[in-house]
């Protein structure tokens, strides 16, 4: 697919396996020098998709460590709640906000 898909924990990426989407990597925790190495030279598009309690200043931070800069998701629709992943309520709500990138 040339992409790849970073989340936050290892269970995101059991749920969104679970669902067909295999090309995904938890962080889990911060995000290190190393894993920004590491997924720059995959050389893919890289979207980041992180929990709801993360906001837009956070995310633009996180945009601003890598070299090749990436994309990520916003739950612009409101549809999660708390720290919910974007996958937590089911594959629907993960692809309608996984299509709103930015």
């Amino acid at each position: 697919k040339k992409q790849v898909i970073v989340v936050e924990s290892e269970k995101s990426v059991m749920k969104l396996w679970q669902n067909g989407i295999k090309n995904t990597v938890a962080i889990m925790g911060t995000l290190s020098y190393n894993q920004i190495l590491l997924l720059e030279k995959l050389n893919a598009d890289i979207i980041l998709a992180y929990d709801k309690d993360k906001n837009w200043e956070i995310m633009n931070k996180e945009k601003d460590k890598f070299v090749i800069k990436p994309q990520y998701i916003y739950d612009d629709y409101d549809l999660l709640e708390g720290k919910e992943s974007p996958i937590d309520k089911g594959i629907e709500t993960f692809l309608k906000i996984f299509n709103n990138r930015y």
